[in-house]
């Protein structure tokens, strides 16, 4: 059987040693270098799903503003439930366990810095088709059809470059979990000029392949961030988190 998580532990950087902060529910956390969660000013956060908590998190905890990005109407549906839930100081109404309350037991003026869009991230400005979950309890959709079903909707898409333009604010750190779109949106962020401090990326095919090259088509795009100047300083089981090498503490 192939050890994914070996896998992935295989490509973080053993020259580079940081201080990394777990922010967020054990299903949604990221893991983000510390020095950059205190110099850094914004996020944009690619796909929210029904878990937000790493985006309050950074929000509530550093001072963060967030920018969430999800086309899905049932991601814009939980945001608006958080909102709801954080206005009335309910956080039970919005996790699915009782341990994870604290995540979202933050003060209402956290919400000021959130922003949620309902767009998605591709390499071009469009209009596409997002295809359905297998399971339908599940909300997330895929531009690239990752689980191979045949219902859909369809939302705009943006390239980083537009919206980027259209927020008027650069990102200091992306965070993107896209359901498999990730490699077509790296091999465009490599044709643009911005180069966020800290870049942290969900590769889908970990836990939905789409061929037996899944482990070629990953390694690609570590290679691809690796030639930008980025180096990996974190594994979890299906993402890695990169730093932007000149902006390594000394």
């Amino acid at each position: 059987m192939f050890d994914t998580a070996s896998f992935l532990k295989g490509l973080v950087s053993t020259a580079t040693e940081l201080p990394h902060v777990t922010l967020g529910t054990k299903y949604g956390a990221w893991e983000i270098p510390e020095f950059a969660l205190e110099s850094c000013k914004t996020v944009y956060s690619f796909g929210a799903g029904t878990d937000i908590s790493f985006d309050v998190a950074v929000a509530h905890r550093y001072g963060l503003t967030v920018h969430i990005f999800d086309p899905t109407p049932g991601a814009k549906k939980f945001y608006d439930r958080v909102v709801k839930n954080i206005h009335s100081a309910s956080p039970e109404g919005i996790i699915r366990a009782e341990h994870e309350q604290h995540w979202y037991r933050v003060p209402v003026s956290v919400l000021d810095k959130l922003h949620f869009h309902e767009i998605g991230i591709w390499d071009a400005d469009d209009v596409v088709k997002f295809y359905s979950p297998q399971n339908e309890a599940h909300i997330s959709h895929s531009i690239v059809n990752l689980q191979r079903t045949e219902t859909y909707f369809e939302a705009n898409v943006r390239r980083l470059s537009t919206i980027v333009a259209d927020i008027g604010v650069s990102p200091d750190i992306i965070k993107i979990d896209i359901e498999g779109a990730e490699y077509t949106v790296l091999a465009d962020f490599s044709k643009q000029d911005i180069r966020p401090l800290v870049f942290c990326i969900e590769f889908d095919e970990l836990n939905h392949p789409m061929d037996d090259n899944w482990p070629d088509r990953i390694t690609q795009a570590v290679n691809s961030l690796t030639n930008l100047g980025y180096v990996c300083t974190y594994a979890t089981d299906d993402g890695l988190c990169f730093v932007r090498k000149e902006g390594l503490p000394a």
